[in-house]
């Protein structure tokens, strides 16, 4: 599936909604939920949660693109036109589309990458661990002629889902009991404040460890000048609460 193919149609179920015509667009990282089974129970399982993805979000972070051609057997210099992530970014070459990870394993581009920091060239040797940084010169090298690098701009405009998705893989990575169906969410709740910096987002959860169920609450703070840059906390009813963690800038849904 490509960027412009058509996915669905608008109608009015042959007459059955004609003046409710609707779409209902779900994304799933794992699709082992049952057609029959409400995805949206309360109170909702972490691992349920996991299973789902936001199409609003999914869709935003990669509407629009920035193209640059490879030049075979060199060095390809430019300047990042906006933040973005590695992770999302792709090649092109012969029609085919590659993570950037698969084109460095295929050899259609050098593992390598430059970055000017520090008035001066800095090499990494993994370009999929690379934010791509507004305004900063990268260099990127092609090993076979007619490759493109294609860049996916993240809008932004889905700052509570990222919110909720960010929450959720707090959870589970930290709070990981024998039974995890035994911990659940409550994202209905989620609450916002912020000052001049950051919005900070939180989401009760219960815990059971076994003698009991336990309630903490789950907090995710967004940067407001550059959303993309997160931090993650969350209570521990096993012991101490967690500090403020930064979130890896290249984890998108």
């Amino acid at each position: 599936m490509y960027i412009g193919d058509t996915i669905a149609r608008l109608g009015d179920g042959n007459g059955l909604y004609p003046t409710a015509a609707h779409l209902h667009f779900e994304m799933r990282r794992n699709n082992s939920l049952t057609l029959g089974k409400d995805p949206y129970y309360n109170p909702l399982s972490i691992t349920d949660a996991l299973k789902y993805s936001s199409p609003s979000l999914f869709i935003d972070d990669r509407n629009r693109m920035g193209t640059l051609s490879l030049t075979h057997g060199s060095w390809s210099v430019f300047p990042a036109p906006e933040h973005a992530p590695s992770s999302t970014a792709f090649i092109e070459y012969s029609g085919i589309r590659h993570s950037l990870s698969k084109a460095s394993n295929l050899q259609w581009i050098y593992q390598y990458v430059y970055v000017w920091q520090n008035n001066r060239w800095e090499s990494f040797s993994d370009i999929t661990q690379v934010w791509f940084e507004k305004d900063r010169w990268y260099a990127v090298y092609g090993f076979v002629d007619g490759a493109t690098l294609n860049i996916l701009f993240p809008g932004n405009n889905y700052q509570k889902d990222r919110a909720l998705i960010d929450m959720v893989r707090t959870l589970a990575t930290n709070i990981n009991p024998a039974n995890p169906q035994f911990t659940t969410i409550q994202p209905e709740y989620t609450t916002t404040q912020e000052d001049a910096n950051f919005v900070y987002y939180n989401m009760p959860f219960v815990y059971n460890d076994g003698n009991g169920n336990k309630s903490g609450y789950v907090w995710q703070a967004t940067q407001k000048s550059l959303p993309m840059i997160r931090w993650e906390s969350c209570d521990n009813p096993t012991g101490q609460p967690l500090g403020w963690r930064r979130i890896d800038i290249n984890v998108l849904d």
